[in-house]
Parts: structure tokens; sequence; C-alpha cells
């Protein structure tokens, strides 16, 4: 699912900024010492944590109908929160923090388009989960967070505090689990009977 999603943001962003940026690359790797000694034009989006997405829980099994004429009984899976810390940078050789920020700029604005990941960049196969679903995936960029938290991951990662976006985007966890399948019930029965010398009919599904 992650890898769905990592590619999915990929397409966006370079669809977004390819004119802009050409040559622009699109990272997921660990923007750690190593990485940052080979690098150009770049935006980092680097995933630091993962969380249960709890207001999107629920335990209501959901009857689906197939085309086969089976009835599936299922429990809704469960959806994360992938939370990315987004940078940019620029020719390692290179100290024009302004062209570092205006990349940054043109990511921020990019980013804020969409309310949810736009389904004509969706890899097919996370498109396909997303339709099962019939859900979509939504996104959040630049929400407030904990300076100190900010402070931790980049000294995690031997840098000093750089300029960055912290962006959200809401999956579930895979496809529906089936708990139960039976037929669809179509038949119907027919009573007939009489009652105090008057002849009733009824029917029953």
């Amino acid at each position: 699912m992650l890898t769905l999603l990592n590619k999915s943001i990929k397409n966006m962003l370079e669809a977004a900024l390819r004119q802009q940026h050409v040559g622009l690359k699109v990272s997921f790797n660990t923007p750690d010492e190593e990485w940052r000694k080979d690098r150009g034009e770049t935006v980092s989006v680097f995933l630091y944590d993962l969380a249960e997405a709890t207001e999107y829980r629920s335990h209501d099994r959901i009857e689906r109908r197939s085309g086969d004429g089976m009835v599936h009984v299922n429990t809704p899976v469960a959806r994360f929160e992938c939370r990315y810390l987004v940078s940019t940078w620029t020719n390692k050789e290179s100290k024009d923090l302004e062209s570092e920020h205006r990349l940054l700029s043109d990511v921020l604005w990019a980013l804020f388009q969409h309310s949810s990941l736009p389904r004509e960049h969706m890899d097919p196969e996370l498109r396909e989960i997303v339709d099962r679903h019939d859900a979509r995936i939504p996104t959040f960029a630049a929400q407030s967070q904990n300076p100190e938290t900010l402070g931790q991951i980049w000294t995690s990662l031997g840098s000093t505090w750089r300029p960055s976006v912290h962006y959200t985007a809401i999956v579930p966890l895979g496809v529906w689990r089936d708990d139960a399948s039976h037929p669809e019930v179509t038949t119907k029965i027919t009573r007939t009977g009489v009652i105090r010398g008057k002849q009733t009919k009824g029917a029953q599904r």
C-alpha cells in the first residue's frame, strides 16, 4: 500500500512541477547524510510516521452484492495516516537558499491544489482499491506540528533544521475482508388460505 501511495504522490508532484523545474527528482529515501552527498534539485518526501485514523474506524459490517448473485458481509478495513516530511534541496555545491525556498513554495502550491489525492495521478492498483471502497484519500498539507518533534526528526537525520512541509494522506489498509457470503434471496413465496370464510392471499420474500 505504501509503495502505491508513494508512486501516486510522485506522479502528482511531477505533473505539477515539471514545467518550472526540468529534471526535478522526487525522492522517498531517508534524507540522511549519505543521501545528501549525491543529489541535484530534489523534493524529499520522507515518511516518518504512521498512525491509525481512528475517526474513520467503524465496527459496522457492510453488505456488498456482487454480479454473481452473492451477498458478501464485510468488515471495514482500518485507515491509516501516512505522515510525510517534505523538504527541498538544490545542487549540493550551491548555497542558494532562494532557489530552495522557491522550489518549496512551488511544492506547497501543488499540495494545496487538492483536498484528496487526485484520481488521475493514482497508481492503477491504488485506484482500484479506492474504487472498491467507494472512498477517496484525504490529504492535508502544512498542518501545525510540535516544533520539538520536528527538531528531533532533523537531529536524527544528522541535519540542521531546515524549512519543510508536513503532508498527511489517509489510506485504507488493503481491501475488504469477507467474513461471510451467501446467495442473495430472490424467491417469492405465496400462501393462500381461508379465514372466517374469506379467501386471503399473502406474499413473503
